[in-house]
């Protein structure tokens, strides 16, 4: 009897993602276009087979919070680069590398979305109770906060371009930040609370995110807002009218006051 070997989102991102590195090493010892695309095919459906047959991947990777280092280390590297060669510390030789970066860490947003998703749902469990709730004032105020500063370092970082010709890469940073924040910082989230934790979506937005319980390090009402406490992290905010009586109830059995 054969056994069916379930291909997700993640793995087949997981599989583009590898893909991607083939092609630049491929690229880079000189193979031909029909062996180079061949090879990242196979290579590709490999690594999405793979991913595929272990879907207790993506639950060890969450856990472990791993799935942000296909997009964070090329990021990184992007960023390194680009300010090597704008300031002409490393050759030009280390321009090639640097689209196959940047595809990497676009490719890796992918696999860090999906993966997320995939662990959210496999980690999470029984759903005990689910609602919609918008962000607090303080979480609104210190997205305003965020926001006017952001807005003042696009300033500052366009005169610092034009005037002492600082890399660019930091102004359009700085303004895809800015932005972000600004629509994304008033949306509402829809939480589910369940077994082994918290999960939750934004409007909008594609996949979920999943916090365990014993990630948080308590829970408290102020006169507005429910609060649930993170451990080195921002706390989760959400306005007090917006959670029925059975979320509270469940929050209150999975972290406690």
């Amino acid at each position: 009897m054969s056994r069916e070997i379930p291909l997700d989102a993640p793995s087949i991102i997981t599989g583009g993602y590898v893909g991607v590195i083939a092609a630049a090493v491929g690229t880079r010892v000189g193979l031909g276009r029909t062996p180079l695309f061949v090879g990242c095919l196979l290579a590709a459906a490999i690594v999405a087979l793979a991913a595929g047959g272990r879907p207790s991947l993506w639950v060890a990777m969450g856990r472990r919070r791993l799935l942000t280092l296909p997009m964070a280390v090329p990021l990184a590297s992007c960023l390194v680069l680009v300010v090597g060669l704008e300031y002409g510390l490393v050759s030009e030789a280390y321009r090639t590398p640097l689209p196959w970066s940047f595809a990497l860490a676009l490719v890796g947003i992918g696999v860090w979305q999906t993966g997320t998703t995939a662990y959210a749902e496999r980690a999470a469990g029984d759903r005990r109770a689910s609602w919609t709730a918008s962000a607090d004032a303080t979480r609104r105020r210190r997205k305003t906060v965020v926001v006017t500063l952001g807005a003042v370092g696009c300033v500052g970082a366009f005169f610092v371009v034009v005037w002492y010709g600082a890399p660019s890469f930091f102004l359009s940073g700085i303004v895809a930040f800015t932005v972000a924040t600004w629509i994304t910082g008033d949306r509402q989230r829809t939480y589910d609370a369940c077994e082994h934790g918290l999960r939750f979506t934004e409007t909008g937005a594609v996949g979920y995110q999943f916090t365990p319980w014993d990630r948080f390090d308590g829970r408290r009402e102020t006169d507005d807002a429910i609060v649930l406490e993170r451990r080195w992290w921002i706390d989760e905010r959400m306005t007090k009218a917006d959670v029925p009586p059975a979320a509270r109830e469940a929050l209150a059995a999975s972290i406690g006051a």
